[in-house]
C-alpha cells in the first residue's frame, strides 16, 4: 500500500535525493520594494521593485530522508496539471505528526535564481 493513499495525495518531486512522496507544497514569491522618493516626487512616496525572494515547503511521508542541500528539483501534482521547477536549497527539516505510524517530514527550502511555475 503506497503511504500517499492515507492523505489522498500523491504529488512528487524529482531532483530531491530519497523522496518518492509529496503530499503539500507551499512557496510564496516576493519582491523588495525600495524607496525611490525624491525631491520631485511632490509630497508622495515613490518606490520600485528590487529583487525577488522565493521560498517554500513541502512535506512527505515515507521512511526517506533527504539532506539538507541544493538539488534541482520538478514539484508536479496529483493531477500532473501544475508543475514548479527550479533550483532550490533545502534548508531545514522537520518531523511532522505521524500519520498512520508513519513519520512525516516538512523540508523548508529557497529558491537560488529564477522558477518556473506552469498550470497546464
Amino acid at each position: 500500500m503506497t503511504t500517499a493513499a492515507y492523505c489522498g495525495d500523491a504529488g512528487t518531486i524529482t531532483g530531491v535525493t530519497g523522496i518518492v512522496e509529496v503530499t503539500n507544497i507551499e512557496w510564496d514569491d516576493t519582491v523588495d520594494i525600495l524607496d525611490a522618493t525624491s525631491m520631485d516626487s511632490a509630497g508622495f512616496k515613490e518606490a520600485i521593485p528590487g529583487l525577488h525572494k522565493a521560498s517554500g515547503t513541502f512535506r512527505t511521508i515515507g521512511p526517506a530522508v533527504a539532506p539538507v542541500g541544493p538539488y534541482t528539483a520538478v514539484f508536479t501534482s496529483k493531477t500532473g496539471k501544475t508543475s514548479i521547477s527550479g533550483n532550490i536549497f533545502v534548508n531545514k527539516i522537520d518531523d511532522d505528526i505521524p500519520v498512520h505510524g508513519i513519520v512525516a517530514k516538512v523540508y523548508s527550502f529557497v529558491f537560488t535564481g529564477s522558477y518556473t511555475a506552469s498550470n497546464y
